[in-house]
């Protein structure tokens, strides 16, 4: 298949002016027709809106998954220590974690809701222009959305992790304070930690941070979790990527994504 989309070629600009980003590597920067994402049609409007909100999630977890690189280039090969550096790291680490959760969770979430699209001849044809493979991945999600939580299982997981200590301030100080009793009964360290500084860069409640990881535990031990996540969490950004490309080209014909 060939894509003629527009793009701008490499060396267009002024380069010496853009930031070095650690960890990304980009492609050619190119454009297409944004009425692609728009339609007379009120169905048809429904896909392209959820298309849309399917990109989002994508640049989302792109995001967090950045930074959890970045933070894993800064420990590997370290000793673990208790100090205000990895205590640092170790708060960052958690809510990467957390955040990477409720962006999961409201995925799931957003093809629940609209499963009624998923017969819609538009998204049909979408579909039709996937490979078989995301198609079956497609179908995984689809399943994972729609699964009753029963238990603890990864989605059981998800929505402790997203309405307790990640979005819903509100509920979360009960779950934050049995994190903190479990950290008090399994640290040889029985105190609480504190760096205190004329500004936010030099302060962080470590207490704060050791008693969401103690919860998050508590609700799933985070080896078992990593394990059941990463593969779902895979699929979903791989199926999204595919649709998210077909589509442009499928409603924008020649003005396609250009892939070299």
């Amino acid at each position: 298949m060939e894509y003629k989309g527009k793009y701008l070629k490499p060396g267009s600009g002024n380069q010496k002016s853009d930031p070095t980003i650690p960890g990304i590597v980009s492609g050619n920067l190119e454009t297409f027709d944004l009425s692609v994402f728009r339609s007379d049609n009120k169905e048809e409007q429904c896909v392209c809106d959820f298309v849309l909100t399917l990109a989002l999630v994508f640049n989302d977890i792109k995001n967090v998954m950045w930074a959890r690189g970045e933070l894993k280039k800064l420990t590997d090969g370290k000793q673990y220590r208790i100090s205000t550096v990895w205590g640092e790291c170790s708060g960052f680490d958690w809510y990467t974690w957390r955040l990477l959760s409720g962006i999961f969770h409201e995925a799931l979430r957003a093809v629940q809701e609209n499963e009624h699209l998923f017969n819609h001849p538009l998204w049909e044809k979408l579909m039709d222009k996937c490979p078989k493979a995301a198609r079956e991945w497609w179908k995984d999600i689809r399943e994972l959305a729609k699964a009753k939580i029963k238990g603890p299982n990864v989605k059981h997981s998800l929505e402790r992790y997203r309405s307790n200590v990640t979005f819903h301030y509100y509920q979360a100080g009960k779950n934050l304070r049995e994190g903190l009793g479990r950290y008090q009964n399994s640290s040889p360290v029985k105190d609480g930690f504190i760096c205190r500084g004329d500004t936010m860069a030099q302060t962080r409640y470590f207490f704060a941070d050791a008693a969401v990881e103690h919860f998050m535990d508590s609700v799933q031990d985070r080896k078992t979790y990593d394990q059941e996540l990463a593969g779902p969490a895979g699929k979903l950004a791989r199926t999204i990527k595919l649709i998210v490309e077909r589509f442009i080209f499928l409603r924008g014909g020649s003005l396609g994504v250009y892939r070299d």
